[in-house]
């Protein structure tokens, strides 16, 4: 049986996180959606994820390797925010972010400026190593690499969303594509790039819904397993009267194949997937 495991989180609707053998954790994001930040306590979403990371590596202190910010929404890493307060000191150490954060006066349409402008500032203040991703760069780490598909460039954006980084994990002899909320435009110019994309699971972007990548970039990954940064509950019964709707480009990648290899965040007991 493999030492390496990879789950789309049960206490967050937001979260990948990956068992390396030495039993540090890979993370990929770690937040809950607006509605579920509101409604309930901030600190007891933070212990549950916690609670996992602790479930998952088998140890009471956790050390994360390497953490992923695919974005800057606080809404996708909103753990951080708790973490920044003291209540995992001696219990937590991430060793590693990686994150790319535009200028967000280049986003010409944003709503919650101030909270995103107030999650760029905490970041570096974080403690640990921080690594500015750029677009091509290859990272070596113990027991893993990465490469960065996409990071922001210096153009202006439409939304937050097009300023999203893009990985490629390679673990175990495994790629996997950590897509975040990609749009249409990016996954196009990873397309034109003309890189490698075929992998063994990719995440699909924006939680389903449109404009999350155009579907040749996911034919070209080729992957068997396909990850979602929301519940499937929340996925198959999406209401287009309240702004919600999955796209044509996500019913296609869901059907493709074993629908049994669709892995969701959310769950009571989340799916370990050997790698």
């Amino acid at each position: 049986e493999s030492d390496y495991r990879l789950i789309a989180s049960g206490a967050s609707d937001q979260a990948f996180m990956i068992r390396l053998k030495n039993g540090k954790l890979i993370i990929i994001n770690g937040g809950w959606r607006k509605e579920m930040w509101d409604k309930y306590d901030h600190s007891t979403l933070a212990h549950n994820l916690f609670k996992e990371m602790q479930a998952l590596s088998g140890t009471e202190k956790v050390t994360v390797a390497t953490w992923f910010i695919t974005d800057a929404d606080p809404n996708s890493n909103r753990f951080l925010l708790e973490f920044n307060k003291g209540e995992y000191a001696g219990r937590l150490k991430i060793e590693n972010f990686i994150y790319n954060f535009p200028d967000i006066n280049e986003i010409r349409c944003l709503d919650n400026r101030n909270d995103v402008s107030d999650f760029i500032d905490l970041i570096p203040s974080l403690l640990g190593n921080h690594i500015i991703a750029e677009k091509g760069k290859k990272l070596h780490f113990e027991l893993f690499e990465a490469k960065v598909l996409y990071a922001p460039d210096n153009e202006g954006f439409e939304t937050l969303r097009d300023a999203t980084s893009v990985f490629m994990l390679e673990i175990n002899g495994k790629k996997l594509i950590f897509t975040g909320n990609m749009t249409d435009r990016i996954s196009r110019i990873i397309l034109n790039s003309g890189g490698e994309l075929n992998c063994d699971a990719v995440q699909v972007a924006n939680h389903g819904l449109d404009n999350g990548g155009v579907l040749e970039f996911y034919s070209r990954c080729n992957a068997e397993i396909r990850l979602w940064n929301c519940s499937e509950y929340a996925y198959r019964f999406f209401n287009p009267k309240q702004g919600y709707g999955k796209s044509a480009v996500s019913t296609a990648v869901y059907n493709q194949g074993n629908y049994r290899n669709n892995y969701f965040c959310d769950k009571i007991t989340p799916e370990i997937l050997l790698l």
